[in-house]
């Protein structure tokens, strides 16, 4: 009985790395043949798709797409999470005013123009709940210029990080033939990363995205990366004393 092949089990077919396997070639298994052979192509897709992302930015490379707001739903998710964890979120670590000082690259994923916008911002020391109002006003090298108020959110990522989203509405002035935002009235996001010096200065990057929010007959929206310098108020005033 040992020496005997039971009856109607089919006969084991040698693999190509010695096994048996009880089907003959290209019998059964079609979807994971199908799997197999669509595998290359959707590879070659995401590849595609990262260098999308790499070359042309969040906007994709063709002209008619909507950009993606992963800017701006980042934003308000963050002032979301900092309501819900204010003892994570907003310690009382009671900052003084700040004068930030910023410049850096405006409109950086369409590089139609080499522009830069240079921005000042007053940032108040005073909460309302863990809200911490701004005032914020740029000019850029294409000739326009904005001014807003808004609030912001400072997350202590222990002593020296702090990760602040920003929001505000901005009145724009000025436009080129290259780039016409649709409307004056637009809502800025920002995300910004910054080192706490000793001093409580502070050193950082951001992000920012201005978008109408379809206001305008069109939504182009902008994209700026900014470098950050924030000083006390109690630095500046000590200097004058």
């Amino acid at each position: 009985m040992a020496g005997r092949r039971l009856r109607g089990r089919p006969r084991r077919r040698p693999l190509g790395h010695g096994a048996g396997h009880p089907l003959r070639p290209g019998q059964g298994h079609g979807r994971l043949q199908e799997l197999g052979r669509r595998a290359p192509s959707r590879l070659r897709h995401a590849r595609f798709r990262l260098r999308c992302v790499l070359f042309h930015g969040l906007r994709g490379p063709f002209e008619g797409k909507k950009p993606l707001t992963s800017i701006r739903l980042l934003v308000p998710a963050l002032l979301v999470l900092a309501t819900v964890l204010p003892s994570g979120a907003a310690r009382a670590d009671d900052d003084p005013d700040f004068l930030t000082v910023a410049a850096g690259k405006f409109d950086i994923f369409r590089n139609r123009e080499e522009d830069v916008e240079l921005r000042l911002d007053y940032r108040f020391g005073k909460k309302f709940l863990i809200f911490k109002p701004f005032l914020t006003g740029a000019y850029v090298t294409n000739n326009s210029s904005f001014v807003g108020a808004g609030v912001l959110v400072d997350i202590y990522l222990g002593r020296r990080f702090v990760l602040t989203p920003q929001f505000s509405p901005t009145w724009w002035r000025g436009k080129t033939s290259n780039l016409d935002l649709g409307h004056a009235l637009e809502f800025r996001s920002r995300l910004e990363l910054a080192y706490r010096l000793d001093d409580r200065s502070r050193i950082g990057i951001s992000i920012d995205h201005s978008s109408n929010a379809g206001l305008g007959d069109g939504n182009p929206g902008v994209e700026s990366v900014m470098l950050n310098y924030s000083v006390s108020m109690d630095t500046i005033k000590g200097m004058f004393k």
